[in-house]
């Protein structure tokens, strides 16, 4: 059996500056992420090293719509 290694990446909140621990098993660049600390809701850049962005919905998005 494969052994994976997890590592702990961290970050800092574009909007409110908290340190943001991430599982590097449970991101990957260009995911999206919820600010524990603020809520922001952001969006991975890179991950090495781990930088996040505020992500934007996109205009045409709108809450009623179904997948």
């Amino acid at each position: 059996m494969k052994s994976t290694h997890v590592k702990t990446l961290k970050a800092t909140c574009p909007t409110c500056k908290a340190i943001i621990h991430l599982e590097s098993i449970a991101v990957e660049e260009d995911g999206y992420v919820d600010c524990t600390n603020c809520g922001g809701f952001l969006k991975i850049l890179t991950m090495n090293p781990l930088k996040l962005s505020v992500a934007f919905f996109d205009d045409e998005y709108d809450d009623d719509d179904e997948f």
